[in-house]
């Protein structure tokens, strides 16, 4: 579907987001909302068929409006963080379960949903449930990334088995919890 720099530079491009999202995404609002914003706009873009310039594009736009977003409402920005990073979440998940040909309808209904789930838990919990929200995207975002560019992890771009899904989704806890812990340790509180 991409020419492969522009594939591989993509799959770069969501790693760096992701890790950063992961590992970090509770101590920034605003790198929280640029990683989680390309995330989900980019990961949403590809899932509903956009051409490579469409899904850097719309990544591009996700990051920027997320940090606009994020900027112009710092009393609710992690509401606006939970939200990107519920819809990031999502959006992964459909990716990593294609064993069942989603309908486009459902993939947005699901991923805005998520997106408000994300966004009230962080708001009425914050800090513990914006640690698990932006560990969560960032390892989804992340492991899209490192398949993308890694041609020997094809099976789990997109898993056509139970088994490659199980898989995947294992990968994607582990270095969720992994983000997580390394989020709790720091012992800072988030800021904008």
């Amino acid at each position: 579907m991409y020419d492969d720099g522009v594939y591989i530079g993509w799959g770069l491009a969501l790693l760096a987001a992701g890790l950063l999202l992961c590992f970090t995404g509770a101590r920034s609002l605003r790198l929280a909302a640029a990683c989680a914003g390309f995330g989900m706009g980019s990961v949403l873009a590809d899932a509903l068929g956009a051409g490579w310039l469409g899904v850097l594009l719309v990544g591009a736009a996700g990051a920027v409006g997320a940090l606009v977003l994020a900027g112009l409402v710092v009393q609710t920005g992690f509401f606006v963080v939970g939200a990107l990073a519920g819809g990031a979440i999502a959006a992964a998940a459909f990716r990593t379960f294609s064993l069942v040909e989603w309908s486009p309808t459902l993939v947005v209904i699901v991923v805005l949903s998520a997106a408000l789930l994300g966004g009230v838990g962080a708001t009425q919990v914050r800090s513990p449930v914006l640690a698990v929200v932006t560990a969560l995207a960032g390892a989804g975002l992340a492991l899209r990334g490192a398949v993308t560019i890694a041609p020997f992890l094809g099976f789990l771009r997109e898993p056509d088995t139970l088994f490659g899904s199980l898989v995947a989704t294992a990968v994607w806890l582990v270095l969720a919890v992994a983000g997580w812990t390394a989020q709790r340790r720091s012992g800072r509180a988030p800021v904008p």
